[in-house]
């Protein structure tokens, strides 16, 4: 028996999921009841699954430029089976809170992003981007889940699949 629990502990620790694998960017972490404005410069680019992220730094002062409210946005479609809404720019969209800082954009997963039309190749450090999303429940987090992106070219790329939930942000 001395012997069996220190090689069931060990198997069980080995069986267990790393802290980072854990992690998952679901709509659940995000204020989905306000929606944020975000544009900058690509400051860096993790192109990986779950989910790539791109950082961004957020020049000062930010306002929601005219042009955004004359791109083509991604229509509903079917994907996956299931039927994705129309994307459009949400009431209330405001510049996020403490500009002059950088942002993580959580994107959606990569098998996604080659379906909606996004490749690695698409992006580049030093590319302008604007982000239409919601923050993170955690605040001092700053990440954002997006919406929508528009590429340095103008180009829209949907980023949500499924219809947007209610937040579970605690206030």
């Amino acid at each position: 028996m001395r012997r069996t629990l220190p090689i069931l502990l060990g198997t069980a620790l080995m069986l267990m999921p790393a802290p980072h694998a854990q992690a998952h960017h679901g709509w659940a972490q995000f204020d989905t009841s306000r929606p944020y404005y975000v544009e900058g410069r690509v400051e860096s680019i993790r192109w990986s699954n779950p989910h790539p992220s791109i950082v961004i730094a957020v020049p000062q002062p930010l306002t929601i430029p005219p042009w955004l409210s004359t791109v083509e946005l991604p229509r509903a479609a079917s994907w996956a089976g299931r039927m994705m809404p129309d994307l459009e720019i949400p009431e209330g969209l405001s510049p996020v809170p403490e500009i002059g800082r950088e942002w993580t954009v959580i994107l959606a997963p990569t098998t996604r992003l080659a379906d909606w039309g996004m490749e690695r190749s698409d992006i580049a450090v030093g590319d302008s981007i604007a982000v239409v999303g919601f923050v993170a429940c955690d605040r001092d987090e700053h990440e954002l889940r997006p919406e929508f992106i528009v590429l340095a070219n103008r180009k829209v790329v949907r980023q949500r699949s499924v219809p947007l939930p209610a937040t579970m942000c605690r206030r």
